[in-house]
């Protein structure tokens, strides 16, 4: 598969697909969001961007935020107008121009915790190019599969997800939200979304009886097909009910 083949395939099967539920959720609205602080965009007067990744234009009579269109790579951009011309920005790059220093001219931004839909500074660093390529393989983006775009959830959502303050099992915690479970697994367990913080609860292993009991039910319901109806049902990964299941 070439590399062209591979990016347009994945651009239909999982970064379109997240993006439309991603879109579903974006503010819209011109209020700020919590502690969201605007800065004029340079050379571009008439637009404003975001603390939190939204840019604001100002044609018109009222003031509208920007509806955020998508590459094929998965990055979020808007375009913006100048004296009858156009010019596409990408959003993560905006952010970082108006909120982080660079002093030593570095040439990338970098999402520093993997989610490109996520364009809150606090998710966004510069890079040099070998150090994006390097943390990306360090965060596994290479992955297919949900789990690679989770920016659907908004701060809040998440942030309820760590403290979980209703007592939602993960499977609840995922129907409510809209996700996979692996993917409220993954939050709790800090490894997405560091950059809302909250509660972090620690990896746990796999007890004996929940072992004898996962066998249990494997073997009595759901036998050649079941691994991802036990995983939700013990909130572990598939891949985890699979090792046991056989033996490993």
């Amino acid at each position: 598969m070439t590399d062209k083949e591979y990016w347009r395939r994945r651009y239909e099967e999982e970064i379109k697909p997240a993006y439309d539920e991603f879109i579903k959720l974006y503010p819209f609205t011109t209020d700020d969001l919590d502690s969201e602080i605007w800065l004029p965009i340079p050379d571009y007067e008439n637009y404003h961007g975001s603390n939190w990744g939204r840019v604001k234009s100002f044609w018109g009579k009222e003031p509208k935020i920007l509806k955020p269109t998508l590459t094929r790579r998965g990055y979020l951009r808007v375009v913006l107008y100048k004296d009858g011309k156009q010019k596409t920005f990408l959003v993560h790059v905006l952010v970082a121009r108006l909120f982080i220093p660079n002093p030593d001219n570095l040439p990338e931004v970098d999402h520093r915790y993997g989610m490109k839909f996520d364009n809150y500074v606090g998710n966004l660093r510069w890079a040099t190019r070998n150090e994006n390529i390097r943390y990306s393989y360090d965060l596994g983006l290479h992955k297919s599969g949900e789990d690679t775009y989770q920016a659907k959830l908004t701060a809040a959502q998440v942030l309820y997800i760590r403290e979980n303050p209703d007592g939602l099992n993960l499977e609840q915690l995922a129907e409510k939200f809209g996700v996979i479970f692996q993917t409220i697994s993954l939050i709790q367990l800090g490894k997405n979304w560091k950059s809302v913080g909250g509660s972090i609860r620690e990896k746990r292993g796999v007890s004996d009886e929940e072992r004898e009991q996962i066998l249990v039910d494997y073997q009595k319901g759901v036998k050649g097909h079941g691994y991802r109806e036990v995983a939700k049902r013990f909130g572990y990964a598939p891949k985890t009910i699979w090792r046991i299941v056989n033996g490993r």
